[in-house]
């Protein structure tokens, strides 16, 4: 007799479990804990990874309500009818193969939280999402330690005026006059979680992308263990390297909404559904470097295009005397005048 797959259990157990309609729906958490019982070799996180999968499938039964939060059958009705006798849902390599690459699902949409975390926070400062797929092709693996995943234009609060938009033009010129920067940038690089096979790759990660800029931040999704901690303050303490934790479980991600949904939620909903979640722990305060390392920087325009629009985007907040966001610099530069001189 062929042994069933996992997702193939899972299915069978699904109609035992489930009702249809999205007015019956079960919490992600509490279906993984059910199967889990039927499934007593299997752990509740995996089996939450292939619920994810499945959901997503036209051709399962299983499906997820609009708003991301529960479980439950689909009517009959709502299987499209090219698939009521198709085969299997998924060949089982292609569902590994998913189900390995959810911490980078998980990141993705940690980004754009963390993005809109930082749009919703502090007036002064300015998210901008470096896209490693905009630098050049290079052998794989090359440039994986080069780029950050985010970083932040942090204006200086005496620059700013009342509407933290406007710039105070004589003392940008004082500032200049002296020497002085009117702006930090900090490399943010984003993961899902540490633990013990990973920490010192990630840490060590975020301090070679971050070496051109002036603090570097890692900043991990889920809480931080116990037994790594010890060692995280001697890393971060020694390399000057600010390390936080947003405390989340994957579980909650992935209950969050979608990434689309999440950019464009207002403040109020972003509080409400996403913000609240937070347990947000610093565990290393790190160090400023007073300079920006031009010659890396330089470096990293030639190679992401990405890197050209942040200088271009910090040289026309200063000619203009605004504190723009990235998102009203692209716009502008999309019929940028003729004098303005660009960086490419």
């Amino acid at each position: 007799m062929t042994k069933l797959t996992l997702i193939e259990q899972i299915e069978k157990f699904l109609p035992d479990l489930l009702t249809e309609g999205a007015d019956n729906s079960v919490n992600g958490v509490d279906l993984a804990r059910m199967l889990s019982e039927k499934l007593p070799n299997e752990k509740e996180s995996t089996i939450r990874q292939y619920l994810t999968i499945l959901s997503k499938d036209p051709k399962s039964l299983l499906t997820k309500k609009n708003n991301g939060q529960g479980y439950y059958l689909k009517t009959i009705e709502e299987i499209p009818v090219e698939n009521l006798h198709s085969n299997k849902l998924i060949e089982y390599e292609k569902v590994e193969k998913i189900a390995s690459g959810r911490e980078q699902q998980v990141e993705e949409k940690f980004r754009i939280i963390y993005k809109k975390y930082c749009e919703l926070g502090e007036s002064n400062i300015r998210p901008m999402i470096i896209e490693h797929t905009k630098g050049k092709k290079a052998t794989k693996g090359l440039n994986k330690w080069k780029y950050p995943d985010l970083v932040l234009l942090q204006w200086k609060d005496l620059i700013l005026s009342e509407d933290n938009f406007n710039m105070d033009k004589s003392i940008l010129s004082m500032m200049n006059g002296l020497g002085e920067q009117a702006f930090k940038i900090t490399s943010i690089e984003l993961k899902a979680d540490l633990r013990s096979s990973n920490y010192r790759e990630y840490f060590f990660q975020c301090v070679s992308n971050s070496k051109w800029a002036h603090e570097a931040h890692l900043v991990v999704a889920t809480e931080i263990k116990d037994s790594l901690l010890e060692e995280l303050i001697r890393l971060g303490n020694s390399y000057g390297v600010k390390i936080s934790t947003f405390g989340l479980t994957f579980d909650v991600i992935n209950e969050f909404p979608d990434v689309s949904e999440i950019t464009e939620m207002k403040q109020e909903d972003f509080e409400l559904h996403i913000s609240n979640k937070f347990k947000i722990k610093q565990i290393t305060q790190g160090f400023e470097q007073m300079e920006l390392d031009w010659e890396q920087l330089s470096n990293l325009r030639s190679l992401n295009t990405d890197f050209a629009d942040l200088l271009e985007w910090i040289a026309k907040s200063l000619a203009d005397s605004k504190a723009y966001t990235f998102e009203n610099f692209k716009e502008i530069d999309k019929n940028q005048k003729p004098n303005f001189k660009r960086f490419r």
